[in-house]
């Protein structure tokens, strides 16, 4: 299988091969199932168009597939509230506290992130 994605649409031999060839990770499936691909690192707030072609078990390739377009999310717009915390503690005392995470985008956009707690220790 070749999977291209283009910026334009993808509607001649020319354009998919000068389309950016995407990874095809999984296992090809019979001939009619469903089939899903994950397309990472694309630019925010961007149009992309995608197309397939494929060869058949005697090496005869497709035509090319439709060619679909889509619009990747716009980048989140993070709000950290409080923007800093910071306790000074006496020995065997703990503390607890929070920060409210909020993606503040106008327009659809998805905010993944990780949260590394780190322990301090001082002599």
């Amino acid at each position: 299988m070749n999977i291209r994605r283009a910026n334009n649409p993808i509607n001649s031999i020319s354009s998919f091969y000068a389309a950016a060839p995407v990874s095809f990770n999984g296992i090809i499936g019979m001939p009619g199932t469903f089939q899903t691909q994950v397309v990472s690192n694309l630019d925010f707030f961007h149009t992309y168009y995608f197309a397939i072609r494929s060869k058949d078990m005697w090496g005869n390739w497709s035509l090319i597939s439709n060619s679909p377009g889509g619009t990747s999310l716009a980048a989140p717009v993070v709000q950290v509230t409080p923007d800093s915390i910071h306790h000074d503690l006496m020995n065997n005392v703990t503390t607890t506290d929070s920060i409210d995470l909020k993606n503040n985008s106008l327009s659809p956009s998805s905010l993944n992130y990780i949260v590394k707690l780190e322990t301090i220790l001082f002599p």
